[in-house]
């Protein structure tokens, strides 16, 4: 299975303006930032992809050693769920979103006409220590409600 992250290129004076994105390390406290124009999740790999949308040679992200991949610039609306991811390591990583799922992989969603995952965030479930809202735990359009006896 693969999950593709997709970012729009555009130019300024000529030049062409890639998304640039924060990369938590496993196992470290270490994050970098890259600039890449898209990635592509695989099951053994990450592919990055240049500005001329082709995978590049002249990149790579050991996937085994990466925690999680996010868009600097996080798309972001007005009635979101603030969501604090926090990994191990004591990092916390905030992602706006509708709803999340654990399974398959761990993936945030938009609600809309359709329900449609978001692009721009990667994050490996086995680093995850919580996910919690930032505002905490209140009845959220969609989420379920058990009574106890």
């Amino acid at each position: 299975m693969r999950c593709s992250t997709y970012v729009a290129e555009f130019r300024i004076g000529g030049r062409t303006n890639r998304e640039r994105f924060y990369c938590y390390a496993k196992n470290s406290e270490k994050t970098f930032t890259i600039n890449i124009y898209k990635f592509e999740v695989g099951e053994q790999e990450i592919t990055l992809f240049n500005s001329g949308n082709a995978a590049s040679d002249f990149g790579f992200l050991a996937k085994p050693k990466i925690a999680a991949i996010v868009t600097t610039q996080p798309n972001r609306n007005k009635a979101a769920i603030e969501f604090l991811v926090h990994l191990t390591g004591d990092r916390v990583i905030t992602v706006y979103a509708d709803a999340f799922r654990l399974e398959p992989e761990l993936t945030f969603y938009w609600f809309g006409p359709k329900e449609k995952a978001i692009s721009g965030v990667y994050i490996d479930s086995s680093d995850v220590v919580a996910i919690i809202p930032a505002q905490g735990l209140q009845m959220y359009f969609g989420d379920t409600v058990t009574s106890r006896p």
